[in-house]
Order: C-alpha cells, then structure tokens, then sequence
C-alpha cells in the first residue's frame, strides 16, 4: 500500500514540475508597438510571461486581443466588436515572431457571427516601430 501512495505521490509531483515549467517556457517578447503596411494600422502589444494582449480599434471595430505562447507561436482569440451595432466576432489566430522587428499573423477562423464567415482567413506583417 506504501508503494502505490509513494507512486501517486511521485506521479502528482511530476504532473505539478510539468505544469511549472510549462509557464516557465521560453518565449520571445514581442511586447512594443508594431505597424502594418498599407493601411498604417497601429497596434501595441503587452506580455505578461508568456501572455499576450492588446487592444486596437480600425475602421468601424474595436479588437481586444488575447493569446498564449505555445511552444512554436502565440495561438490568440480576438474579439471584434462592431461599433454602430455591437454585434460581437470572435477571431482565431496565429503570431509567429520573425526576427526582431517582425510579426507576422495568421487568422485560420471564426465564430461565424456577424459579418464574417467562419472560414474567413487573414495573414499580415507587421514592423516594430
């Protein structure tokens, strides 16, 4: 009976030290304020850890941004708000850091609501500024 407490013991510990380090995992810091080319949108990113927000409006929407560093690249939900109706679309991404001075974001998908479809797509580069 020992044995199999000091196993369960054992294995809780293992599961706990996998979940610490997955917090402590290395990520880039892409905290700052980034442009994209064409239409000079602005967008600055905060990070707490391995945690990314951010809160931007363009032309008639607001987006609030949240994500988490998954090993590869920040996977992140936006939440787009249209302006006149309120009408709410959550948006899901992908930021991949390239280099020092580039981001570049992928959106794979949405909820399907309001004015986007569900398969709607959109990648962008954007430069520190």
């Amino acid at each position: 009976m020992n044995v199999i407490k000091s196993l369960s013991l054992s294995l809780s510990g293992i599961a706990g030290a996998l979940l610490l380090a997955n917090d402590l995992l290395a990520c880039p810091n892409i905290a700052g304020s980034y442009m994209r080319p064409g239409d000079n949108l602005v967008i600055f990113w905060e990070q707490n850890g391995c945690n990314i927000s951010a809160d931007t409006p363009s032309q008639g929407f607001d987006h609030s941004i949240q994500g988490r560093w998954t090993g590869s690249y920040f996977d992140y939900t936006v939440s787009r708000r249209n302006i006149k109706n309120g009408c709410i679309t959550k948006m899901y991404g992908r930021l991949y850091q390239q280099g020092v001075s580039q981001l570049n974001t992928e959106i794979y998908g949405t909820d399907g609501r309001c004015d986007l479809p569900a398969n709607f797509t959109e990648n962008s580069v954007w430069y520190r500024r």
